[in-house]
């Protein structure tokens, strides 16, 4: 191919010859990241180093727990509710009671390379606690990973995740737990539970875990229950409404409106209560469209107006009985 005088063809290779110049060469061994295989790719899991530790503590198997057709493992204590764990808070020095009266505190400790190091008790079998929160700033699905020498089951937010009851070899780091978990924006607490039970030999006790949220925002891990205050907190903050004061000032009653899911779902109810020691004298709940408080003139009876697709009516409450009657509708 050659025009006038035959120059097109050698000015088209001089173009393409400053265009290859220009372009900077390709590293050699680069390849984009979402072409690499799948072990070559970044890793997101991240090793939970801080911990609260709890104990350990003995836990005894009961009495003549040998005999009988099934004799006691550490199964049975890993499974043993001694301690009401949804409505823990762990923080570091915080008591918490334990069974017969008892008394332990948490306690901070860091993972080293195999994770954390529990003291291994002789004689009795013992139990002991590992807490961590994970705050996630939306929405997640995060893998947790965890792995110990004996025994453990984990939760969330008191909640069992996984456990692993039977171990393979006691004393080796190789009894591994995966599951994958859905969390809500706010902070979450982790907790795991692991026993200990004494053989012939002292062998080490430990555990560790990672967490694997994926591609993009990571969890905060810390050790403290504090957490920031969140759009959710403000909204399920409960609302008071109308006030209404008996005529003879011994009783109060007032309208409370509040969120009850992350759906954006609301309850209103009507709290009676004595204008002495506030103490609560009755309750008024799953009514929608409840408004107008008004106290008769004398006595102790409480009327409302209730609406509901468009139709109304008047109710009474008589707040020494606690019964209600409908006068109009």
């Amino acid at each position: 191919m050659t025009g006038p005088g035959g120059k097109i063809l050698p000015s088209i290779l001089i173009s393409l010859l400053i265009i290859m110049l220009l372009i900077p060469p390709l590293p050699a061994g680069t390849v984009p990241e979402q072409d690499k295989p799948a072990d070559e790719q970044a890793d997101t899991c991240i090793e939970i180093l801080h911990w609260l530790l709890l104990g350990p503590f003995d836990s005894p198997f009961p009495a003549f727990h040998d005999e009988g057709d099934k004799k006691l493992d550490q199964s049975d204590i890993l499974t043993c509710r001694d301690m009401p764990l949804d409505r823990m808070l762990p923080a570091a020095g915080k008591e918490e009671l334990l069974l017969f009266d008892r008394k332990a505190a948490w306690i901070t400790v860091e993972a080293d390379t195999n994770g954390v190091s529990i003291p291994a008790p002789n004689g009795l079998p013992h139990t002991a606690f590992l807490a961590v929160y994970m705050e996630v700033p939306r929405w997640m699905k995060v893998d947790l990973e965890c792995i110990s020498t004996h025994p453990f089951e984990v939760f969330v937010d008191g909640v069992s995740l996984m456990k692993a009851a039977k171990i393979k070899t006691e004393g080796v780091l190789d009894n591994r737990k995966s599951a994958a978990v859905k969390l809500e924006r706010g902070k979450h607490l982790v907790l795991a539970k692991t026993v200990y039970v004494p053989g012939d030999s002292l062998v080490d006790w430990r555990f560790a875990a990672t967490v694997d949220p994926g591609v993009g925002e990571t969890p905060l891990l810390s050790t403290g229950p504090e957490r920031t205050v969140s759009t959710g907190d403000i909204l399920a903050v409960p609302g008071i409404g109308q006030v209404a004061v008996s005529p003879d000032g011994k009783l109060v009653a007032y309208i409370i409106r509040r969120l009850v899911s992350s759906k954006g779902d609301r309850e209103q109810i009507v709290e009676i209560r004595s204008m002495k020691d506030g103490g609560l004298v009755r309750t008024i709940r799953d009514i929608q469209g409840l408004s107008g408080l008004q106290w008769a003139p004398v006595g102790q009876k409480l009327s409302y107006r209730v609406t509901s697709k468009e139709k109304g009516s008047i109710r009474v409450l008589d707040t020494a009985t606690g019964t209600t009657e409908t006068i109009i509708e």
